[in-house]
């Protein structure tokens, strides 16, 4: 079992707050003393120190069942509306295609040669940061 209690006071030595259960922002804090009582107060949101959580399993299921039903069904169509999409259309099957077909030196579904291969690149991707790949 981890001992939340130091880890909870290293957080708050590291973001420099007093150990304080108020955990509103007000109108008169800067944007760095929000960001930090914003981050004290989200410590234990998540935490479920035996490991399971019937409440988070069954919140997770029903969000996962409904995002899987507003999914279009049927095939998937794309209509690129310039030549950059087209061509990022085109790109993107065929590489797709490589990754997910066996050929002679793959002989099996790899999902170690897909992280390896279809990751963000080195470019600006939207919505993706150094944490993504």
């Amino acid at each position: 079992m981890r001992d939340y209690a130091s880890l909870y006071s290293a957080l708050l030595e590291d973001l420099d707050l007093a150990d304080e259960s108020d955990n509103h922002i007000y109108s008169d804090m800067d944007f760095a003393q929000a960001a930090r009582v914003q981050l004290r107060a989200s410590f234990f949101k998540k935490l479920c120190p035996s490991g399971v959580s019937k409440h988070a399993d069954d919140a997770a299921l029903k969000k996962f069942i409904a995002v899987n039903a507003s999914l279009p069904t049927g095939p998937f169509d794309f209509a690129p509306s310039n030549e950059a999409e087209s061509c990022f259309w085109d790109y993107f099957c065929n590489h797709l295609n490589t990754c997910i077909q066996p050929n002679e030196s793959q002989d099996t579904f790899d999902l170690d040669f897909i992280r390896e291969h279809m990751d963000v690149g080195p470019g600006a991707a939207q919505k993706a940061d150094s944490t993504h790949g």
